[in-house]
């Protein structure tokens, strides 16, 4: 095989790239009970150094039976990111594609085929190699016999038995891998098929010769070099398939399986950008919300790896034929930023404990956007929409890799967001047999500030601008929100899913939906410096509040004071990991938040109304209504049908606004904190005479009965999780934890200290007794006092 001198062992576990060989020929004939049985129990290699005796198999490399040595880097990653081994992520794709099963239960024979001959590439033998490899390490010292036949063993799975050498692609491990993709990246060489597999075999027998020689610290050296070199055709293959997704039936598959072994090192770089290619890499791909295509998305999410140091990982044996390098700067001239240094967001309105610069910069966009429609250059401020133009991405160790869009907020919010409530209550408010406008509701802010680009009326394209505030940047704060008490959540029990399990996770979520919320150069109290929705808040404030000079609305007040209240609260209980409870609270300061959110968005709504400026009357009806789309549906669907699906003309806004009052209790918000317009009695309200319930009128505390009263409303929020699952979004289980949340706690948690829990509660209470039904129910149950539970 090759330069490396090979010994029995070794060329009896290189074998095994046989059995792979008849997987696949039994899977072409659609013989899957057979390839099942030859994965698991073997063919090709017959242990004879083992006392035992008997076959060994591509599902015992997968078993930690083989050497079962796991103290190595890649293998940790791995396991942090999936939350599950290597080899039993190997498996469980292999068992699903052979079984039909799971994201392959529609797959076709070709596509499950494809999928687990890239599982034994890029998986089985990748990770398989490297724990070789590492063992021969760890052994070098101590037992240099054990040490070379580890070694052999790693350089065996990687090259495996039918490999020639010649630029030919016989093989089925990751050496015939890097051979497979060399024409398509122009890597290709006359010896070992391509110079990544050239810079293998040199290395590999490198290797071989300084552990003969007990030349260990160099061999660790040699060691690293290696792996560097194997995530070259790893990432061949994931941005092959990316390319190809829409001209070979069998690419979705095999780029997902592909994106499996990247996935891990990418996100030890870069989160972000590991769930973007995640996101884009997905199969079936249903769940596909970005404009852009795949392989650009790709390219995105590959320059964290690209431009980060520690990666090592040459750009030039990876292409010479595609842009992948072109954009990607030098790591050694670029100027890294410090992602761990506290930001001070706009002279001093929050002081983050991360840095957000990055995030607070995208008011820049806005504003850049509102200067190229000033000047009729529509097609300017599309390209900074769109692509983006001032708020860096940094990767982990702090090196630029990309830039932030607004578009990407919208087109990625139906993966990112489909557990968020808000975002929930958003598109199935705007939804129209699940399209918005014409196209899929998950997208609709992109879809709206798109028909404003489009339009020829001035008087439309005129709000991009405001549009990307009032939708995109204010659903993204939404969504930051959620995501910090996801993380709080999560940091109590590290052994959920990788996403979200450090505890800094939850103040920096928080502090970017802070930067979102004030953005960058923006002064207390003002509404003409700054872009985002504070200035937005403190402009239409001044139509409802008098505001001293100085000062800021109360609105703006109440919403830092709240982000603060959050921001100590993970800082005193560590991210919540203090109690199993302490997530409690920082959920409940979340929806005080979102309420007060909306309040801004209402104004503007009511002002516009009052004024009658129809097109802003639309926007901010989009903007604003759908988070009362689970509140009164009756009212929710004439208000929908008045002012966001028909244009606005003469409407009796005495009228409309009486219906939108009538819904201010479901969300805890209340008369006096909207507020009135100023000179315009059209919006007056006073709390005191809201005193009745469908015509009856109570006499005892308001607040209590209101409270009870909204029992019903988190009925119909689980009713909308439920339904988005079924029909909006592709992973219904997102959906019924999201039900399961509001069952367990409640949606409508926005007023605190009530005395009325959530249906979980009335479920379990020992205040039933009081019943005299309760008893008869109970015996029927079997003395099973939480029936209902």
């Amino acid at each position: 095989m090759h330069a490396v001198t090979p010994n029995r062992c070794m060329l009896q576990l290189a074998k095994l790239d046989l059995d792979a060989v008849a997987i696949v020929q039994l899977m072409s004939i659609e013989n899957y009970d057979l390839a099942r049985d030859i994965y698991v129990n073997g063919y090709s290699y017959y242990d004879y150094d083992n006392a035992e005796y008997g076959f060994v198999s591509l599902y015992d490399l997968t078993q930690s039976a083989t050497i079962g040595y796991d103290d190595f880097t890649t293998y940790k990653l791995f396991q942090d990111y999936f939350q599950q081994s290597p080899g039993d992520l190997a498996d469980e794709t292999i068992t699903n594609a052979l079984d039909q099963q799971s994201n392959f239960v529609n797959a076709s024979g070709p596509q499950r085929l494809e999928a687990v001959k890239t599982v034994i590439s890029n998986i089985i033998s990748y990770v398989s190699s490297l724990e070789a490899f590492h063992f021969a390490v760890d052994q070098c010292n101590s037992n240099s016999e054990t040490a070379i036949t580890a070694w052999d063993g790693g350089v065996a799975l990687i090259i495996g038995s039918i490999e020639s050498g010649s630029p030919n692609n016989d093989g089925y491990f990751l050496y015939a891998t890097s051979k497979a993709m060399c024409d398509d990246f122009a890597t290709c060489a006359e010896e070992n098929g391509s110079y990544a597999n050239n810079q293998l075999i040199q290395r590999f027998t490198q290797g071989q010769k300084q552990i003969t020689e007990k030349s260990c610290s160099n061999v660790q050296q040699t060691l690293e070099a290696i792996e560097s070199l194997l995530a070259i055709p790893l990432i061949q293959s994931m941005l092959y398939y990316a390319d190809k997704d829409s001209q070979i039936e069998t690419a979705g598959a095999a780029g997902y399986v592909s994106s499996l072994a990247v996935l891990p090192i990418i996100d030890s770089l870069d989160t972000e950008s590991s769930n973007m290619v995640e996101n884009a890499m997905s199969f079936p791909s249903g769940s596909q919300t970005s404009g852009q295509s795949k392989i650009e998305i790709i390219y995105g999410g590959l320059k964290s790896v690209l431009t980060d140091p520690s990666s090592f990982i040459d750009c030039e044996l990876i292409s010479n034929a595609h842009p992948l390098c072109d954009d990607v700067q030098d790591p050694n001239n670029a100027i890294p930023v410090d992602v761990d240094e506290p930001t001070t967001i706009s002279h001093g309105l929050y002081i983050a404990k991360n840095y957000v610069d990055d995030r607070s910069a995208i008011a820049k966009d806005v504003e850049e956007i509102q200067d190229f429609v000033d000047s009729k250059d529509i097609e300017g401020a599309k390209l900074v929409y769109k692509h983006g133009s001032n708020s860096k991405i940094y990767s982990k160790n702090g090196m630029p890799i990309g830039i932030r869009s607004i578009s990407s907020f919208s087109l990625q919010a139906g993966s990112e967001m489909q557990k968020d409530p808000t975002y929930n209550m958003f598109v199935y408010g705007l939804s129209d047999e699940n399209d918005f406008l014409g196209k899929s509701v998950l997208n609709y802010a992109d879809t709206f500030v798109n028909s404003l680009f489009e339009s020829s009326e001035r008087r439309w394209t005129s709000l991009a601008s405001e549009a990307v505030v009032a939708l995109h940047i204010w659903m993204q704060v939404a969504h930051k929100l959620h995501a910090a008490y996801d993380a709080c959540k999560l940091s109590k029990n590290a052994s959920e899913r990788r996403s979200v399990i450090e505890s800094s996770d939850a103040s920096l979520f928080l502090d970017e939906a802070a930067a979102y919320w004030i953005g960058d150069n923006q002064s207390t109290g003002s509404s003409s410096q700054g872009h985002l929705l504070y200035a937005l808040t403190e402009k239409i404030g001044e139509q409802f509040e008098n505001i001293s000079a100085g000062s800021q609305s109360a609105v703006n007040s109440r919403i830092i004071d709240l982000f603060n209240q959050a921001k100590n609260h993970i800082a005193i209980t560590n991210g919540c990991s203090t109690s199993q409870d302490a997530h409690l609270e920082l959920r409940s300061i979340v929806g005080n938040l979102i309420p007060m959110m909306a309040v801004p968005l209402l104004r503007c709504l009511y002002y516009y109304l009052s004024i009658g400026d129809a097109e802003r009357v639309k926007l901010y009806a989009i903007s604003v209504l759908p988070v009362f789309s689970h509140c009164s549906p009756s009212s929710y669907l004439e208000l929908k049908n008045d002012l966001i699906d028909h244009d606005f003309n003469e409407v009796d806004k005495e009228y409309i606004f009486f219906k939108i009052r009538s819904m201010y209790d479901c969300l805890g918000l209340s008369c006096d904190v909207v507020g009135s317009l100023l000179g315009d009695d059209f919006a007056f309200c006073d709390d005191s005479s809201m005193k009745a319930l469908a015509g009856y009128f109570f006499r005892t505390d308001r607040s209590g009965v209101i409270e009870a009263s909204r029992i019903d409303v988190d009925t119909r929020a689980i009713d909308i999780f439920i339904n988005n699952g079924m029909y909006l979004f592709q992973d219904s289980e997102v959906a019924f934890a999201a039900s399961f949340e509001c069952y367990k706690y409640g949606h409508n948690i926005a007023v605190t200290g009530s005395n009325h829990g959530p249906l979980q509660s009335l479920a379990t209470s020992s205040d039933r007794d009081v019943v005299p039904a309760f008893s008869a129910f109970r015996r029927y149950f079997k003395d099973d006092d939480d029936y209902a539970d």
